[in-house]
């Protein structure tokens, strides 16, 4: 049994904060910890009429691509997520993490550069 009040939360993101249509393409995005609330408002954007399509994303892959990417990695910008975005009627994008120090081992000046989160 699901807990009560993230159906609730649920209801609002996508009733009120984005006010789902009928036919629109929802992406719902977040990391796996943040599964029960993506489930439920995978729910309430098909009760809505919507489209939904889910992106959920190790938190792991930030801290990865901060360490290991080169400037050029760090730089791209990924087509297939511009395509996806060109094509988004909504988007509602969960923060969940499970590990709070994920980035302490982060050089700062690495995560400034201009490219977009490991889900897009």
């Amino acid at each position: 049994m699901r807990d009560p009040r993230i159906d609730k939360l649920a209801g609002v993101l996508v009733n009120y904060s984005v006010g789902v249509k009928p036919g629109q393409l929802v992406r719902i995005s977040g990391p796996p910890v943040s599964q029960p609330l993506i489930v439920a408002i995978y729910e309430k954007v098909i009760e809505a009429g919507g489209h939904p399509a889910v992106r959920m994303v190790p938190e792991e892959l930030n801290e990865l691509m901060l360490k290991k990417g080169n400037d050029e990695q760090l730089r791209f910008c990924n087509p297939i997520g511009l395509y996806e975005y060109e094509r988004l009627d909504c988007s509602i994008g969960i923060w969940a993490e499970e590990n709070t120090k994920a980035l302490t081992h982060c050089d700062p000046g690495r995560s400034a550069s201009p490219r977009p989160p490991a889900n897009r």
